[in-house]
């Protein structure tokens, strides 16, 4: 049982390397607004690597939660950014190499516009 749990370990790949691939999915309007705009994802992924229940997009420069019903009550980059982020997360299930640390933890990742636009 050991061993088995070792090896898991040992074949999954680092948290960190884990969110960074999923980072790099996202595709902000360089061209825009959105460009100066960070957001964070709030999320959790179940075993099968899914998400469990809907990603909360975090506008960074105010701290308040996009709300989607209410798009309004974000700036126009940061509910772009949002979407965007959102989108990027969505799209990428199942994730197939979940790094059993990260199962059922509350995760946070930040996207920052300026350093994926330079």
């Amino acid at each position: 049982m050991i061993a088995a749990s070792l090896a898991l370990l040992i074949a999954a790949p680092a948290p960190d390397a884990f969110l960074a691939r999923m980072q790099r999915r996202w595709v902000p309007a360089c061209d825009t607004v959105e460009a100066i705009t960070n957001v964070t994802a709030r999320f959790r992924l179940n075993k099968a690597g899914y998400l469990a229940g809907d990603p909360v997009i975090i506008d960074r420069r105010t701290g308040l939660q996009i709300d989607p019903a209410r798009p309004d009550a974000a700036s126009a980059g940061a509910a772009a950014a949002g979407e965007r982020a959102k989108k990027a997360i969505v799209s990428g299930q199942p994730y197939a190499d979940v790094p059993p640390a990260l199962v059922g933890r509350t995760l946070n990742l930040d996207f920052n516009a300026q350093a994926a636009c330079s």
